[in-house]
């Protein structure tokens, strides 16, 4: 039995040291990877590793068994193009800036940069924040009377507060003339404009696109199934950032929108990771996307 046991993880261990030949450096020319059948993408995948020092601190353990954690050089899986690649930096920016408009439990910010609108929402953290992230439930989007669809309850409830708080209507104003809105957002504060994202393309007047880093999932199935990249949205996770997987998908939640994993190899529209807090931080996603995206 042991002598399984050892072979298992000598096989396993052959696995993950085979599956660096499909990684490249980023100073160096991209390879370009067929995405996976269940990705629910069609585009090609690249994974992107930092040349220089090894900044990640990691035992033989984690190489042995963490099918993904192979490498203790950070690197990126993500199917984006070098253009988008510096508008995930620059929202990275905005969502670790300031938001200094606040409305009810949420904070706001508004950045108009070459005539595109970067609007980033942030929650407080407070108690009411933490009793929004209770409600499981299910709760109808509307746009000024209009219906969208579906999404988690708590999100919906800081949505409507967008409106009842008179913020869509100095958006409006500070965003007038504008080609553009880029919503971006992180963790919780992500649940929010990618419902308001949503909304803005159903019944809006100007294009709309979407960044977000560690975003739970926000939508219903049905919904995220309808407007899953039918405008440019780009999820960033961290390997083992459990806030991603969360709520759950068995409840009937699904994420939307191009995949960027960081440390991790995730392709798939609804991937998610799991595993620890710390590495949902803000901090650790900035570090990232800065050396391996800037």
């Amino acid at each position: 039995m042991y002598c399984m046991v050892i072979i298992g993880i000598l096989c396993q261990s052959l696995i993950v040291a085979g599956a660096a030949v499909n990684v490249v450096r980023r100073e160096e020319v991209s390879l370009d990877i067929i995405a996976d059948n269940e990705a629910d993408t069609d585009d090609m995948v690249t994974i992107k590793m930092q040349l220089g020092p090894q900044s990640r601190s990691m035992g033989w353990w984690a190489w042995t068994f963490d099918n993904e954690d192979w490498s203790e050089t950070p690197y990126v899986t993500e199917s984006i193009s070098p253009a988008y690649e510096r508008r995930v930096v620059t929202a990275a920016g905005i969502a670790g800036a300031s938001h200094p408009i606040d409305f009810s439990n949420e904070a706001l910010s508004v950045n108009v940069i070459n005539n595109e609108c970067w609007i980033s929402i942030a929650g407080s953290g407070d108690t009411q924040d933490w009793i929004d992230n209770l409600n499981l439930g299910l709760k109808d989007i509307y746009y000024e009377g209009q219906y969208v669809g579906l999404a988690f309850d708590g999100f919906v409830n800081g949505y409507n507060e967008y409106f009842t708080f008179g913020v869509k209507g100095f958006v409006d104003q500070t965003c007038s003339g504008v080609f553009k809105l880029n919503f971006v957002a992180y963790s919780r504060g992500a649940g929010i404009p990618t419902v308001l994202a949503a909304a803005y393309h159903q019944y809006g007047q100007v294009a709309v696109e979407l960044y977000t880093f560690a975003s739970p999932r926000s939508l219903d199935v049905g919904t995220s199934d309808r407007f899953h990249n039918q405008f440019p949205q780009i999820r960033v996770m961290n390997d083992e950032d459990v806030v991603t997987g969360v709520p759950f998908s068995a409840w009937g939640f699904k994420h939307m929108g191009s995949v960027v994993c960081l440390n991790c190899r995730e392709t798939a529209r609804d991937s998610a990771e799991g595993g620890s807090i710390l590495a949902h931080f803000l901090s650790n996603y900035a570090a990232v996307v800065k050396s391996l995206l800037g």
